[in-house]
């Protein structure tokens, strides 16, 4: 629900491929080979309500990943929102042309481009996960 809050702010990393033909980046329709399964908010939108809802201020700090593997296709952009209550914080990795895939530096995909789209190969999504639930254990 659009007007749901968390009982408190909640550390939170998001990470979307803009050209994600299942999870569509600006909003709509989620589709699985064709089936429609419902309706999501736009990946900006679905970042604005956290940044609201955890209270951040200011502009997000803004770094790009070196583009490691450019025959890729893609491009990272990360926006790091702080300054937000409690000591949370909003980590969102745009993969600018990237599908729904798993971002990974080796490794093959399981299904086709056509089917998911492209893969990101300037970084690896396990390795940055690992590293933000990490962060997020020893301030405890």
């Amino acid at each position: 629900a659009r007007d749901s809050r968390p009982p408190r702010p909640v550390r939170l990393l998001i990470m979307n491929g803009t050209e994600d033909p299942i999870m569509p980046y600006n909003g709509g329709t989620v589709k699985v080979f064709r089936r429609g399964l419902g309706e999501v908010l736009s990946t900006p939108d679905t970042v604005a309500f956290w940044v609201k809802a955890n209270g951040c201020s200011g502009t997000p700090v803004e770094r790009a990943l070196p583009d490691s593997v450019p025959p890729d296709g893609t491009h990272v952009r990360i926006m790091t929102y702080t300054g937000c209550s409690e000591g949370s914080e909003v980590v969102f990795y745009r993969i600018e042309g990237g599908g729904h895939t798993w971002p990974k530096r080796v490794g093959g995909q399981y299904l086709p481009e056509r089917r998911v789209g492209r893969v990101c190969r300037a970084m690896n999504a396990s390795e940055v996960i690992w590293s933000f639930f990490a962060e997020s254990s020893e301030g405890q």
